[in-house]
């Protein structure tokens, strides 16, 4: 983030007039190919599409995820959120001891909490809580923690609104509704994106084989509104 001030240079202790100047400070924490946005409270919703495989010689990983998050943030520091998510694995072993295995999760859970500012950033703790939206659960188990993210106010390329992209910070589990590919010059690192309005829709492809790993990533205005139930919003 670039934040402004004033500086005041004094010429020794001589009465001459004082000199003002306009400074620069650049926040480091911000990743460089991120440009940031004011923020103002209000509802950020998203949806995500993830088609992933990879492997080597001997094993393959086919991934389908859908997943879709609305945020709430209130004037008064307060944070509602739902998150609902359709996700399967498979793996395929060659090999004597080949074979397929699945793994799957069909979760939705709602979440309530604050948020913080610092600096360029939005701080964000939450706690299940099952009065925003219904639980469901199939599959394996779904993950209930507390759940913690940082944001950060953007510009989003491909969307019209503001916009937010958040990630789990460095001591917290990373979360399976971020994905990578958001931020140019970031590698695979994850993230998830929000914006007002009608929301923001991401499709996500990554392939990942012993000699290279690729992101391809589009983001767009979300082409009905995405501020409700995202459990009806995932499909078969």
């Amino acid at each position: 983030m670039r934040s402004r001030f004033v500086m005041l240079l004094l010429a020794g202790c001589s009465s001459a007039p004082q000199e003002v100047r306009e400074a620069t400070v650049v926040d480091p924490s911000v990743p460089s190919g991120v440009t940031i946005a004011s923020f103002a409270p209000g509802t950020f919703a998203g949806m995500v599409s993830l088609s992933a495989e990879g492997g080597c010689s001997q094993t393959h990983v086919g991934t389908s995820s859908r997943s879709g998050v609305a945020m709430t943030f209130a004037t008064d520091g307060s944070v509602r959120a739902c998150r609902a998510m359709r996700h399967r694995d498979v793996y395929v072993s060659a090999g004597t001891s080949g074979g397929v295995s699945q793994y799957s999760v069909l979760e939705q859970q709602g979440f309530s909490g604050r948020y913080a500012r610092r600096g360029a950033w939005l701080d964000l703790t939450l706690s299940a809580d099952d009065d925003v939206c219904d639980r469901r659960r199939a599959g394996m188990a779904a993950d209930d923690r507390a759940w913690r993210l940082e944001c950060l106010p953007v510009v989003l390329d491909g969307v019209t609104e503001p916009a937010l992209l958040c990630r789990a910070p460095n001591d917290a589990a990373e979360s399976p509704y971020e994905v990578g590919g958001l931020v140019k010059g970031e590698g695979d690192a994850r993230w998830l994106p929000l914006a007002a309005g009608d929301g923001v829709e991401t499709e996500a492809r990554d392939e990942w084989y012993v000699a290279f790993h690729t992101w391809m990533t589009r983001t767009k205005n979300a082409p009905r509104p995405l501020r409700g139930d995202p459990w009806s919003r995932l499909g078969p």
